[in-house]
């Protein structure tokens, strides 16, 4: 017998029961008819959506080294954070952008959404955020310590072969750019506005 579950296609079925509800993921359950006619108790995660940024300073990107509590060593990422209720995802990302970096922008495109996981009821928007600016400090949660920095073009795509690198959804795009000349030149210029 294969017990392999599927979830329904990024949304919770309309007989699902929230059996766990945390801060950031709740857990639900159903009963599901099978093709031979018994039933089975499938399930799903659902959490928060989050909003990543790359940010553009200049011909460079900023990245931040970031420690939390509960983490044994430093990791490397992009701005990134969950939405405040149900926020806009444009809203969040220049809000997170702003709180960990101090930079703001003024020109802002949705560059990818998804689905990361298929077990798992969770949206993810990609956003480029250019020519940013410094101004303010940063203003960080009580649980985040982030130090920024900016890196060439070449830098950022060699982090994808980093192990603390936190932003595994963006590697394959990574490994591509750094493979095939024209992957290179697309997001240069969509990344720069210049090829």
């Amino acid at each position: 017998m294969n017990n392999k579950q599927q979830t329904p296609p990024y949304g919770v079925p309309p007989n699902a029961k929230k059996v766990f509800s945390g801060l950031i993921w709740d857990i639900y359950q159903w009963e599901q008819k099978m093709f031979d006619g018994t039933t089975r108790t499938f399930e799903c995660l659902k959490r928060v959506n989050t909003a990543v940024i790359i940010p553009v300073v200049g011909d460079q990107i900023l990245i931040q080294r970031q420690l939390q509590p509960h983490w044994d060593h430093e990791l490397i990422s992009l701005p990134a954070g969950r939405f405040d209720g149900e926020e806009d995802p444009l809203v969040c990302a220049q809000r997170e952008l702003l709180e960990e970096t101090g930079f703001t922008s003024g020109d802002w495109e949705l560059f990818d959404k998804g689905h990361p996981y298929r077990p798992m009821i969770w949206e993810r928007f990609v956003f480029i955020a250019r020519d940013c600016k410094k101004i303010s400090e940063q203003h960080l949660d009580p649980g985040e310590r982030i130090a920024c920095e900016v890196v060439s073009f070449d830098e950022f795509l060699n982090l994808a072969d980093h192990p603390d690198w936190r932003e595994t959804g963006m590697s394959i795009l990574m490994y591509q750019c750094r493979l095939y000349p024209e992957k290179r030149r697309a997001l240069e210029e969509k990344l720069f506005g210049k090829i």
